[in-house]
């Protein structure tokens, strides 16, 4: 509901106007529902068009608008890299809870399963080990449930290993370019404490 409020308060697009024959308009929330459900299910805006009444232009430019609407009003806040003050008091407060200092979070690899998988899909997306077809979430979270860092794999990719590998969350370390803050690194029974130069 907050994006159905944010929005139309500050993109015309959201905004609910009178078509050309002069009757009301899709409203936001018709918008972004249209947008949301492209995003979810990873289809295109012609697949939706019979459910929800809306055609496929106008589902494809409500999930434009959708996408530059949301980077333009919450990339500063939420669609960014932790400052210096986030770390820090990430790192208290992990100190205070767990006894064990320097942790932003743990890098997790998940299965989040797909009820919704297109048949033609299913194979590039199924493991013997699952009942059906999942996508790999890599994530980063903080003890108040921040997420910090989330990719989810591409097709084919189907183990955790896969996904890290390509992921950008370790591009720095693997640059050379290391954070200017101390932190531990643990990897299975290896655990090691980095400081900065």
């Amino acid at each position: 509901m907050r994006l159905a409020n944010d929005l139309p308060e500050h993109f015309e697009y959201f905004q609910q106007r009178d078509d050309a024959r002069g009757h009301p308009g899709f409203t936001p929330t018709q918008k972004i529902t249209v947008a949301l459900r492209q995003l979810a299910y990873g289809v295109g805006s012609g697949m939706l068009d019979e459910y929800l009444q809306i055609a496929k232009k106008t589902g494809r430019d409500s999930l434009n608008h959708f996408c530059k609407g949301v980077i333009s009003l919450y990339k500063r806040r939420y669609l960014r890299k932790p400052t210096m003050y986030n770390i820090q008091r990430i790192y208290e407060v992990h100190g205070e809870r767990h006894g064990f200092p320097g942790m932003l979070g743990s890098v997790d690899c998940m299965h989040v399963g797909s009820a919704m998988c297109h048949t033609a899909w299913r194979g590039q997306f199924h493991r013997g080990d699952h009942p059906g077809p999942t996508i790999v979430l890599e994530a980063v979270a903080s003890q108040d449930l921040w997420f910090w860092h989330a990719l989810f794999g591409v097709a084919g990719s189907n183990n955790d290993l896969n996904v890290i590998d390509q992921s950008p969350i370790f591009v720095d370390l693997n640059d050379g370019v290391e954070p200017p803050q101390a932190f531990f690194c643990k990897w299975r029974t290896l655990q090691v404490r980095v400081l900065p130069r």
